[in-house]
């Protein structure tokens, strides 16, 4: 099997994440959402790449 660590080891659930952000009070825009990445580099573990802006 293989292992994953850095920035995915850590990461949240797409709408955790969002949520989270907007809990205090920040508004978020989507800007890229690549939910294929994860049968490009992944072996198909679920994972979804975002670019987002955060303004309050």
């Amino acid at each position: 099997k293989d292992l994953i660590t850095g920035c995915v080891a850590g990461a949240l659930m797409r709408d955790d994440y969002l949520n989270k952000i907007k809990s205090v009070g920040f508004k978020v825009r989507i800007l890229y959402e690549n939910t294929e990445i994860s049968k490009r580099q992944y072996s198909g573990i679920p994972l979804e790449s975002l670019m987002v802006e955060v303004t309050k």
